[in-house]
């Protein structure tokens, strides 16, 4: 649209136009890498009239194929990418499905969303490990996760290095009202 002045490269795919009135329209994006996207949504009438075109920012590709984030259900984890997803679902359950190897310096999972503080869900380690967690933290709450309100972690190892300057905890660099069992931690 010219409203918005977009270049044909920064627009990637059209979804197929929807006929509905007053009703909720659900469209799968299936983006091809972890970026964030921008999604532009445009309506139209029967007799062609058209709305203004709205953005919607910080769409994100959803990093589990397996499970729902309910108790009953958590998504799984398998690999780093999908560990560090963890910040988009803060009040979510996950599985740590297999060992992880972090390979590279971590930032620390930080919940930045509206209306939580940060980690308030579940972390089931299911006795899987996560090695060679390295974290170098200028700023306060360093550890696996910043901070976990109210969370549950449990069954999991972690070997980690943590330098950081307050507040600093493999786990977690801060914890309030949260239980962490049958976890083991090494390192320094």
């Amino acid at each position: 649209t010219d409203t918005l002045s977009l270049k044909p490269h920064e627009v990637n795919d059209f979804l197929t136009a929807v006929n509905v009135v007053n009703k909720e329209v659900e469209a799968r994006v299936f983006p091809e890498d972890d970026r964030e996207y921008n999604l532009y949504i445009v309506c139209a009438d029967e007799y062609g009239n058209y709305s203004d075109v709205k953005k919607i920012t910080g769409i994100v590709r959803h990093r589990y194929q397996e499970g729902s984030g309910t108790p009953e259900d958590p998504y799984r984890i398998y690999e780093k990418k999908q560990l560090e997803g963890i910040k988009y679902y803060p009040k979510s359950s996950f599985l740590l499905s297999a060992d992880i190897d972090m390979e590279g310096e971590w930032s620390p999972i930080s919940i930045n969303s509206k209306g939580s503080l940060g980690f308030s869900g579940t972390f089931d380690g299911d006795f899987h490990s996560i090695k060679g967690l390295l974290i170098n933290s200028s700023t306060k709450n360093a550890g696996l996760f910043s901070e976990i309100y109210g969370a549950n972690i449990k069954n999991l190892y972690i070997d980690a290095t943590i330098n950081g300057t307050d507040n600093v905890g493999i786990i977690a660099g801060t914890s309030e009202g949260s239980t962490i069992e049958n976890c083991f931690v090494t390192g320094r």
